[in-house]
């Protein structure tokens, strides 16, 4: 389990389920909850709190929690590096 604070992390959530591995892109504002997997490399932001926590999370990894408590996240912008170096 992950634990995030209300003020903005600089962590990178890793993992490597890819089941749903798709070339494309996935669009900026898709939403996803935690204990999904992330469908995007690229920074989150959770949307169902006053806090304004903004996460990097890699395609594949489990969507964290907060203090134990279920998030809902958005895709806020992609991580460039990360598309770079798979290429």
């Amino acid at each position: 389990m992950m634990r995030i604070d209300s003020v903005q992390s600089g962590f990178l959530a890793t993992g490597n389920n890819l089941a749903s591995d798709t070339s494309a892109r996935q669009p900026l504002g898709i939403e996803r909850s935690s204990g999904n997997w992330c469908p995007q490399t690229g920074m989150w932001q959770m949307t169902n709190i006053t806090a304004s926590a903004i996460v990097g999370i890699q395609k594949g990894a489990m969507m964290p929690w907060h203090h134990g408590q279920s998030a809902n996240w958005r895709l806020v912008s992609y991580d460039y590096t990360s598309e770079d170096a798979a290429s």
